[in-house]
């Protein structure tokens, strides 16, 4: 299940939790990040491409988090993958 942070996307959550319990299947939660630009990097300031992606990972994976624990039940299962790219693709190798 896509998510990408808008209370749009967060509405289908209600139905995830659902579908999931009354079919008894996993729920994957995934939320696509950006890949860190060269540009905004600032070596100088201690802020390199890594620590960019690092901070990036973490805001998705808190954000997902979050997400799932408005879904937690005893009989669900769900995991959360958070991956930098384009929403598309990632979407697509999710699939």
């Amino acid at each position: 299940m896509p998510l990408d942070g808008s209370g749009l996307a967060e509405q289908s959550l209600p139905y995830a939790r659902l579908l999931t319990s009354a079919f008894k299947v996993p729920v994957d939660l995934l939320n696509v990040y950006d890949s860190a630009l060269p540009q905004f990097a600032d070596p100088d300031s201690g802020m390199d491409i890594s620590q960019m992606t690092a901070s990036y990972q973490a805001s998705a994976v808190a954000y997902l988090t979050k997400a799932e624990a408005g879904l937690k039940d005893s009989s669900l299962d769900i995991t959360v993958d958070a991956r930098e790219g384009t929403s598309a693709d990632q979407i697509i190798r999710q699939t």
